[in-house]
């Protein structure tokens, strides 16, 4: 999204997605350390990052959408997520 597309937004629209990548980020990295602790998995192992990449980013996903929903913007990350989908397996299409 274009710098020109931010400037019709008011200030609470940036201000809620904000909120809404902060409490998704600290959500799954105490969810990261606490699962990685409780299965005992050593801090910055393979094991470790494995986790984090394939555990995690999926989680990571549905996370975003739920706080989006709770701060009244599941529309706005939805279709992001959307089109981003679209744009990591636009190759498949091909």
């Amino acid at each position: 999204m274009s710098w020109n597309a931010w400037r019709d937004k008011k200030p609470v629209h940036l201000v809620l997605i904000l909120l809404v990548f902060t409490c998704t980020g600290l959500t799954v990295a105490r969810l990261g350390i606490w699962i990685a602790s409780a299965s005992g998995i050593e801090r910055f192992s393979i094991a470790y990052w494995l986790l984090w990449i394939f555990g995690l980013l999926p989680i990571y996903n549905v996370i975003l959408l739920i706080y989006a929903f709770c701060f009244g913007k599941y529309q706005y990350f939805r279709d992001k997520q959307r089109r981003t989908w679209q744009k990591l397996t636009g190759w498949l299409r091909k």
